[in-house]
């Protein structure tokens, strides 16, 4: 237990580096990461199907795609079609009786390191979905499996490593698309580093 403990803390600790390295992506690097995830749900649909399948002994394949990988990549197309405008500066309203000439605006920045917890009923659905938004704001992510979604928490895993092998341009730190993935096994979250 005190292991997976000080495991954790050490990813955190290196998603907390990785964030100070880059603490604020630009609109091609998250556009970038979400097109990643966007064509990871697609060229692995029929595997995740399976893995999912299995984790829950029966699961139709329609399911699937009709309550998880459907509203995931339409999430994934409709943010890149509006992340340029939620990055924007935006203008805030001033009273100017009590401060006359002066403006506001909001800045839109990053958080840094965003927890998912992912329950075993609509583990696709409930991961990529809270995921698409924090990538898109420019977060980095710790992701924790549900014990019940052992056989899809391997294959985000082997997914996790190969998307590290798609992207070498990027320095170690922004490399894996800022994802750390908590996979469960025996009740015990066993730490993977899809992330630096």
């Amino acid at each position: 237990m005190e292991s997976s403990v000080l495991a954790l803390a050490q990813c955190l600790e290196l998603q907390r580096a990785a964030y100070r390295a880059n603490p604020c992506p630009d609109l091609e690097q998250r556009k970038g990461d979400l097109a990643a995830l966007h064509r990871f749900l697609t060229d692995n649909e029929a595997a995740i199907i399976q893995a999912i399948d299995a984790d829950f002994g029966v699961r139709p394949a329609t399911e699937t795609r009709l309550i998880e990988l459907f509203p995931v990549r339409q999430g994934i197309r409709d943010t890149l079609g509006q992340i340029a405008k939620w990055m924007r500066p935006q203008r805030r309203s001033v009273d100017h009786l009590v401060f006359p000439g002066a403006s506001n605006r909001v800045i839109p920045q990053p958080l840094g390191v965003v927890g998912v917890m992912v329950p075993w009923n609509f583990p696709i659905f409930l991961s990529f979905g809270p995921l698409v938004d924090i990538v898109a704001a420019g977060n980095r992510a710790m992701v924790k499996m549900s014990d019940r979604s052992t056989n899809l928490a391997r294959l985000l895993l082997d997914g996790a490593v190969h998307l590290r092998r798609r992207v070498p341009h990027r320095s170690r730190a922004a490399q894996h698309h800022g994802v750390s993935l908590l996979l469960p096994v025996r009740g015990v979250a066993e730490l993977h580093h899809a992330a630096a």
